[in-house]
């Protein structure tokens, strides 16, 4: 039975993970697994560039985040290190809930300018985004310094505290073959186990993926000392060896009998057992669940209609209303309305009269405030588009061609491009909110259909340097 790692970290686990989504999705595909886990630090920014790598190399992707979390409301930002949850997206809605955790999360978090941090009042706030969500509880879980410490007690009575939370949850058994009996040690998930069975939790086997390969251990190193802002020196350097990669099957069945044996059990059977049980019932569809390759519209009642046949006469109605006023002559018209008739035939064909709709709404919204708007790109090549005002470009008289902006053989939504006043820029964004949903998800219950789009720097030799 081929192993699923089911808590791995990426370079977007920034200044941690020391590989590109990709990468590590390739390096599993070599070890012919049949799925794998991206559970960055903090924030799901490698989600997409993961899931369309599975996708490519025909792996099931599965999608968490690992999170620090603050049990203790009085303490706050006074503590430095804060431990750490990974909570992974059960399929069929987990990922959803998943991304509505974050976005609500990152709103509260931003309001004090750190990273995102989970506290018990968030939980309780937020229970409903919680539903089909795991948790594991690894080396750097709240529980993990008890356990170490021989404090099943404690450990129980912190468990408990996020207990009635999430869909489930479980204890990570890790071992890095650190020397000692803390985190990473081979005592360490042994006392890990025998607490998952005491205590009747599930217990899965991972191996807290930060690396490609065990080569990737000076990378790390620089990382760390980055992430500290401190000299890259052994005084800082807290690995003791490189284990912490993406090891093949074999690899993890001897690690998972070693561990078994060091909690009391004479095979790893079960735990092994319940870790591909984990990874099935956290297995993610890159289309369904997670809607890649997928184009998501805005509904027909968002425009004003009640189905789609009701979004092809508003589209024609409201064009053909403008075509007197954008033509003159006899000729000219005619011309204009064998060209929309033929417009609006691609469009119904692919179903786009609500975007088209939707983007015509706002450049009117812009202009009956005094804000300029002016389309730009292959939009221009619409007439469709200078119908509704989106774009001040008239493609007959320039002979632009629609099908450079908006075909059947190209799969991407087409793309239209409007400028506007860079100072009123977030006037616009206020309307969108305000006209197509409330932005703020921490509203609980909350359908928002708006979002702003980011775009970030990703290290190369000469940026890091």
């Amino acid at each position: 039975m081929s192993f699923i790692h089911l808590h791995t970290a990426s370079a977007f686990s920034l200044k941690y993970g020391t590989t590109q989504p990709r990468d590590l999705v390739e390096r599993a595909s070599q070890l012919e697994a049949p799925a794998l886990a991206l559970t960055d630090r903090d924030g799901l920014l490698g989600a997409i560039r993961f899931t369309q790598a599975c996708l490519d190399y025909g792996i099931a992707p599965i999608i968490g985040v690992n999170l620090a979390i603050d049990l203790d409301a009085n303490r706050g930002a006074q503590q430095k290190k804060l431990p750490r949850l990974t909570i992974v997206a059960g399929s069929d809605g987990g990922w959803r809930n998943l991304v509505r955790l974050m976005s609500s999360l990152n709103l509260s978090s931003n309001l004090s300018g750190g990273a995102p941090v989970l506290t018990l009042d968030f939980l309780e706030r937020f229970g409903q985004y919680t539903d089909n969500l795991y948790v594991l509880h690894g080396l750097d879980a709240p529980i993990a310094a008890s356990i170490a410490a021989h404090r099943s007690d404690s450990a129980l009575e912190i468990f408990n505290k996020t207990r009635n939370y999430f869909k489930a949850h479980a204890i990570e058994c890790v071992s890095h073959l650190s020397k000692g009996d803390g985190p990473g040690s081979l005592t360490h998930a042994g006392r890990s186990l025998i607490f998952a069975r005491d205590n009747d939790i599930d217990a899965v086997i991972t191996n807290a993926v930060r690396m490609r390969g065990p080569e990737d251990g000076p990378v790390a190193d620089i990382l760390d000392c980055a992430r500290q802002l401190v000299p890259l020196h052994p005084r800082h350097i807290g690995r003791t060896n490189a284990e912490a990669y993406l090891k093949s099957t074999p690899a993890m069945h001897a690690l998972a009998d070693e561990i078994a044996r060091a909690g009391g059990e004479r095979t790893a059977r079960a735990l092994l057992s319940t870790t591909r049980a984990w990874a099935e019932q956290t297995l993610l569809s890159p289309t369904r669940d997670i809607g890649l390759g997928s184009i998501h519209l805005p509904e027909a009642h968002v425009v004003g209609a009640e189905n789609a046949q009701q979004m092809r006469t508003l589209l024609r109605q409201r064009s053909e209303a403008k075509i007197n006023w954008r033509y003159s002559g006899a000729q000219a018209v005619k011309s204009a309305r064998e060209r929309l008739d033929d417009e609006l035939a691609t469009v119904a064909t692919l179903g786009y009269e609500s975007y088209f709709l939707t983007v015509a709404d706002i450049a009117d919204m812009a202009r009956e405030r005094g804000i300029r708007v002016s389309a730009r790109g292959s939009g221009a090549g619409s007439l469709i588009c200078h119908l509704l005002g989106i774009s001040g470009v008239d493609p007959l008289a320039h002979g632009l061609l629609m099908e450079r902006f908006c075909s059947p053989l190209r799969r991407a939504l087409p793309d239209i491009d409007i400028d506007v006043e860079s100072h009123r820029r977030l006037e616009i964004y206020d309307l969108v909110f305000k006209k197509y949903g409330d932005s703020r998800w921490d509203i609980p219950g909350n359908q928002s259909r708006c979002a702003t789009v980011a775009s970030f720097d990703t290290y190369r030799t000469r940026q890091s340097i």
